[in-house]
């Protein structure tokens, strides 16, 4: 008898185990990808030529990037003349999303009025900044790929 209680009980343990172990939901892994990824994979499909390497003081002076305000910051600019091609990554730290944003929609309003050659006030015109999560872009790319340019953004930053 004493045998078949225990028994009874080790069943009902291990059914109430097994219970607990399906039918739940794993919490989302959201992979992190960097700017610097970011940048590179762009520039690799051809969405700027030949990009010049620019340095930390250049990037704060020029571009407008506040170390203060992001985790990590990538740019490409095209070293060609002619030519648009501009992308700017930085991924935000917490709650500094608007201020980056700020900072990107003013070095916006420089590359449009410093455009020369009628295609970059072109492209600088039509561009616009991009929010998605942390990542924050500005992307002045030729009309052609414009839009492939965000699409691509937007997926490697979702």
């Amino acid at each position: 008898m004493k045998k078949s209680i225990m028994l009874i009980v080790t069943l009902i343990l291990c059914m109430s185990m097994l219970a607990g172990c399906g039918g739940g939901t794993a919490p989302e892994v959201v992979p992190t990808i960097t700017s610097g990824e970011i940048v590179s994979q762009m520039v690799e499909q051809g969405f700027v030529r030949m990009p010049m390497e620019i340095d930390e003081v250049g990037a704060q002076e020029r571009y407008r990037i506040d170390l203060g305000l992001v985790e990590d910051y990538a740019i490409a600019e095209t070293g060609i003349s002619p030519g648009p091609g501009l992308i700017v990554v930085a991924k935000a730290k917490p709650d500094q999303v608007q201020n980056v944003v700020a900072n990107m929609e003013k070095l916006l309003e420089d590359k449009v009025g410093n455009a020369f050659y009628p295609d970059e006030v072109e492209a600088a015109q039509q561009a616009e900044v991009i929010v998605n999560g942390p990542y924050v872009g500005l992307l002045i790319l030729n009309g052609e790929v414009k839009d492939d340019g965000i699409k691509m953004f937007n997926d490697l930053t979702k």
